[in-house]
């Protein structure tokens, strides 16, 4: 009877057995198998042309060398991630600190995670997992490599010592209300109290404790806060803030072209359009210029992709963001308390003096050399608040009341005044929001096409790296149907 060997195989045939099933698996699975590619091709496959873009633009706003065809892009639009919900083409959440020591996070990615939230908490930490993860996405791209802007960035952070946590200093994302955050992490809630009745101005020229550098981030692998902003939002913030109110006047000068190298008068500021100042911006920028960090993108001022990210701090959120990454941090009950009654408090008390005095004290000299007068000066004022949803566009400037102030340069005595006129007629939340929206989606009606264009491809990376839409203030309702 013939009897039958034993089948042993051999390494050779597993070998075999093994090489052909990955060579299967890869003919099935087709060449872009993954989402984070970091070549050109990984690009391509994320950025998918968006109709909303090319019907409104009719210009590329995002182009790969992969095609000659342009790609028109949309951070909002579903083509944007079209597998984000696929967990194994994430990249793993970043590792965060716990008492100096580096934890990985166990659960899945947000995205695949279909568990019912049953609170507040949970809530807010899985759409700040969203938003990191889709940062994540466009990092592992070549996005920042191919930056429209070149300008050298201007690097300036925060580090709390005692819960260990960074944040990138970002002016028009609530700059101002960190420094006074940070100051109650760090130094407590008296140090704080302290600090609350400074200027704007004073407070950021005041060297603190909790000053850092990106340098020291990187090198501790400190958990790191973003701050985030729509950039149309955030120019025009900028504007207003710096140009309207003639914070920085001498710039008015470069913006129209003025030289006053070669005469010894005095040159009075000149008053620009948020036009002139969008278009020096780019004019400037395409030049090579280093753009002052207050209009400067964000990305150029953060190394968003280079840090350990634990919360977006969206300025259209700002309230929420902040409650979460108090609690996640643990702050003691005594100090979240205290910032979150100085965050959700009454802005027009605590926020309008500061703003006032701010404005004052920058223009004296103007005064002084008779370029401006303090009616003149209340009355930039009191139409800026109005942009910023102070006070009512139906309330007349009280010209006659102002005029009759004894001394209209007395800080103290305008902040009052100002602010009593403001409870004669106070703005409800969403009336304050709503005349907010309709202040920028006016200024940007009466920008060019062209220009929008040019904002479009200059801060291009921070619509992505953020998720805002490329479509401007002033069409939002039309591409939103």
């Amino acid at each position: 009877m013939l009897q039958m060997r034993p089948f042993r195989p051999s390494f050779a045939r597993l070998g075999l057995v093994l090489m052909v099933a990955l060579m299967a698996l890869y003919v099935f699975s087709g060449r872009q198998r993954s989402l984070y590619f970091s070549s050109e091709a990984g690009a391509a496959h994320i950025f998918r042309p968006n109709k909303c873009l090319l019907k409104y633009t009719n210009v590329p706003v995002y182009n790969t060398t992969v095609s000659s065809t342009p790609i028109y892009v949309s951070p909002m639009s579903s083509s944007m991630f079209p597998l984000v919900s696929r967990t194994k083409d994430l990249p793993p959440p970043p590792a965060r600190l716990d008492n100096g020591i580096r934890i990985q996070k166990t659960v899945k990615s947000v995205a695949d995670d279909t568990e019912e939230l049953t609170n507040e908490f949970a809530q807010m930490e899985k759409e700040q997992r969203l938003q990191i993860d889709k940062l994540s996405q466009v990092c592992s791209t070549n996005v920042l490599q191919n930056a429209t802007y070149a300008g050298k960035g201007s690097y300036k952070y925060h580090r709390s010592r005692a819960y260990n946590v960074g944040y990138c200093k970002v002016p028009k994302c609530g700059s101002t209300f960190w420094i006074r955050l940070f100051t109650v992490l760090d130094n407590g809630i008296n140090v704080a109290k302290n600090i609350l009745e400074k200027s704007r101005s004073s407070l950021h020229n005041m060297r603190h404790s909790f000053h850092s550098s990106l340098l020291s981030i990187l090198q501790l692998k400190s958990p790191t806060i973003l701050s985030a902003r729509n950039p149309y939002s955030r120019l025009h913030s900028a504007y207003i803030d710096k140009l309207y109110l003639f914070l920085m006047w001498n710039y008015s000068l470069n913006i129209l072209g003025i030289d006053k190298t070669n005469t010894t008068e005095r040159i009075c500021p000149q008053a620009v359009s948020f036009e002139d100042f969008l278009q020096w911006i780019l004019r400037d920028a395409s030049q090579g210029k280093t753009l002052n960090r207050h209009w400067a993108p964000i990305f150029s001022l953060c190394k968003p992709c280079d840090v350990v990210p634990i919360s977006i701090i969206r300025q259209e959120t700002f309230a929420k963001d902040v409650k979460f990454i108090l609690q996640y941090l643990k702050v003691d009950e005594d100090k979240y308390e205290f910032i979150m009654s100085a965050l959700q408090g009454n802005r027009v008390k605590t926020a309008l003096p500061s703003i006032i005095a701010t404005v004052f004290n920058r223009v004296k000299s103007l005064v002084r050399d008779n370029c401006l007068n303090w009616i003149y000066i209340a009355r930039r004022t009191w139409s800026a608040l109005q942009i910023q949803g102070f006070i009512a566009n139906e309330v007349n400037f009280p010209f006659e009341q102002f005029k009759n102030l004894t001394d209209p340069s007395d800080v103290v005595k305008v902040s009052e005044f100002i602010i009593s006129e403001i409870y004669k007629h106070p703005l409800s939340k969403d009336e304050s929001h709503n005349q907010r929206k309709m202040a920028l989606q006016a200024a940007y009606s009466d920008v060019s096409e062209e220009t929008i264009v040019g904002i479009q491809q200059l801060y291009r990376e921070d619509f992505l790296l953020f998720g805002y839409s490329f479509v401007p203030p002033n069409k939002e309702d039309i591409y939103s149907e």
